[in-house]
């Protein structure tokens, strides 16, 4: 049943009721919904990006793996900055798919506060946070000045290796705050100052340079070939 808005006028010396029916109510809340849902949804393309919470989604599940692996998995490599390629590459890989305009920034961080709340060292403690969510943020601004552009997959994949390996140097930045400071680190038999920050830009790189492709490639599969390539995984 449509419900109507009246309205009642008094008019004339006998203050006589005139009562008549304007729009339908129900229409016209119906209409402001309607209106202020779409704002809604253009303020929150404009600060998250196409895909909007979903994206956002899936970079803070990302946050969470990297802070999983970061904290639990241990590599031994014996190199200062090798920890980028198990949070840094997932999170890279997450804002690429997930194309949420802040996605980096919210996957570094979530992935820094899972690894300190595991017993991790990530950030090395909560010092370290503001270093991780700038390198994070750095690749966001990365990323989207590459995709408002419309880079080429080449130019995409060189730029967001270099953005990756800046935002591992940033991390690096974080033993400053350390009381021993940025130490020397024995690598291949040297032992000089400058070894620790070459370590971190290269895995650092290493880390864009494997999101980036491997983001790359799974947007180049097509829907039947990403069918068939989970029907094959189910049968086996």
């Amino acid at each position: 049943m449509r419900g109507y808005l009246w309205i009642e006028n008094k008019v004339g010396p006998t203050d006589k009721v005139l009562r008549y029916r304007s729009e339908p109510a129900l229409s016209l809340s119906k209409g402001r919904l309607r209106a202020q849902a779409r704002k809604t949804r253009t303020a929150c393309s404009a600060v998250l990006g196409p895909e909007g919470v979903r994206g956002l989604a899936v970079s803070l599940s990302a946050g969470v793996i990297a802070g999983c692996l970061a904290a639990g998995l241990k590599l031994h490599l014996g190199l200062p900055g090798h920890k980028a390629l198990l949070w840094l590459t997932p999170v890279i890989a997450a804002r690429l798919l997930g194309r949420c305009r802040t996605g980096a920034t919210a996957g570094a961080l979530t992935a820094a506060f899972v690894s300190i709340g595991m017993g991790g060292n990530l950030a090395g403690s909560a010092s370290g946070l503001p270093f991780v969510g700038a390198a994070g943020a750095l690749i966001d601004v990365t990323v989207a000045h590459l995709e408002a552009r419309k880079a080429s997959a080449l130019v995409m994949i060189a730029a967001v290796a270099f953005s990756a390996m800046m935002a591992n140097l940033l991390c690096c930045a974080k033993r400053l705050l350390l009381p021993i400071g940025l130490t020397p680190h024995d690598v291949f038999g040297g032992g000089d100052i400058l070894m620790r920050p070459l370590s971190y830009a290269l895995f650092g790189f290493l880390s864009g340079l494997i999101a980036a492709t491997a983001a790359h490639l799974l947007r180049r599969q097509t829907p039947s070939q990403r069918a068939g390539a989970s029907s094959r995984a189910s049968a086996s």
